[in-house]
């Protein structure tokens, strides 16, 4: 038989309950818990009381929060460690935690995070610039204390393109109707197209609907077809017709949304992504052009990374005060050494605590004809790998 299903009323989270999850945990050490317990009082001042009511259910401070495991919260008490330094050193902290409690924290706050963390490292000093209108307005000024040189950092993220976000939250929400309504029954399908008519949409969501409460009164396999999706159902017992239709509509065993493409590389190129960062830092200072991209973009670039790297070459070379572009994203994987490519580009994997890879790819502006020390540059290289 199976089970019915309704959506959970979760609690509202707070610090009350991280602080319940640190009493609560039976694993880690005394020192870790005292440590992580330390931690949560830190963000808990910082980022203020409210900040659960305004973070949004994707905000990368929450995450870490809710995480209990020990990598998890090696990962946090890191964290907080870094957000200390960076307070006690004049680094123009408020504006990066004006950025950290944001519902842009994905955007900017944690990726400007991940930057000073790393070049902090390799000796360089930080500092976080304000935006002032009208005016050229990179993010991030780096000082090499080894040199004295400067560096300056314009951070911009390759989100979703607003066709795919539109496609996601449209099978989201056909998802959470196959999932929450009526019974759980195994499903098989495939979305077609797009329905951007939100009444189309409505109609399918009540055929969807339809389809569960006849497999529940007939005890028998059920489906749709048309030009947007074809979806079945069916119960325990008709699980080889559910195979059988699987295998005439050429689909898997489970719903499937559109299949997206991630070729990103003409949204930094053709539309002058590059150009539009690349412009906000003076063309007396030192640039460096920081995208962190989509795991499934990355993955695209490494089938033809050769050509890639031509396309962003040529875009560099007008900015010579440019000394190259950064592009990175996480994922888990298995971990790798650094190495360099020709012509001083470099790609790089690296892990953390919790496990999550760092995928980052450096190319050099062949054209960059700026003042930097060889020092400087062997540093700045360390810090992305």
């Amino acid at each position: 038989m199976p089970e019915k299903l309704y959506p959970l009323l979760s609690s509202v989270f707070g610090w009350d309950m991280v602080y319940q999850f640190i009493e609560q945990d039976m694993q880690l050490s005394p020192t870790l818990k005292q440590d992580w317990k330390q931690a949560v009082g830190f963000l808990k001042a910082e980022l203020g009381k409210g900040f659960f009511n305004n973070c949004g259910r994707n905000h990368p401070v929450l995450s870490m929060l809710r995480g209990v495991g020990e990598g998890q919260v090696v990962d946090l008490v890191k964290l907080v460690e870094l957000l200390r330094q960076l307070k006690i050193t004049d680094t123009n902290y408020p504006v990066l935690i004006s950025k950290i409690t944001s519902k842009r924290a994905t955007n900017e706050g944690f990726p400007f995070l991940e930057i000073a963390r790393r070049h902090i490292l390799q000796g360089f000093s930080v500092y976080f610039l304000e935006e002032v209108q009208g005016q050229k307005n990179p993010d991030i000024r780096l000082r090499h204390e080894p040199t004295g040189e400067l560096v300056f950092v314009e951070l911009s993220k390759l989100n979703e393109s607003e066709k795919r976000s539109l496609a996601w939250e449209q099978y989201r929400r056909l998802r959470n109707v196959m999932t929450f309504y009526g019974y759980d029954y195994p499903c098989a399908g495939q979305l077609h197209q797009y329905i951007a008519d939100r009444a189309v949409e409505n109609m399918v969501i009540e055929t969807i609907k339809k389809l569960k409460d006849e497999v529940y009164e007939n005890k028998h396999i059920a489906s749709y077809s048309d030009e947007y999706l074809s979806i079945a159902f069916a119960d325990a017992g008709s699980i080889q017709a559910l195979d059988q239709w699987c295998a005439q509509h050429k689909v898997q065993r489970r719903f499937q949304g559109l299949p997206v493409e991630f070729k990103d590389t003409y949204r930094l190129v053709g539309r002058g992504r590059i150009k539009d960062e690349a412009i906000q830092i003076h063309p007396d200072q030192c640039g460096l052009l920081y995208f962190p991209i989509q795991f499934l973009y990355f993955m695209d670039l490494s089938n033809d990374l050769p050509a890639a790297i031509d396309s962003f070459t040529s875009a560099l070379l007008p900015f010579t005060h440019i000394i190259g572009l950064v592009l990175y994203t996480e994922i888990i994987g298995a971990n790798q050494t650094p190495f360099l490519l020709e012509d001083g580009h470099l790609l790089s994997l690296t892990a953390n605590e919790s496990g999550i890879q760092r995928y980052t790819l450096f190319v050099q502006n062949s054209n960059f004809k700026g003042s930097l020390s060889s020092a400087a540059m062997a540093d700045l290289k360390k810090a992305m790998v």
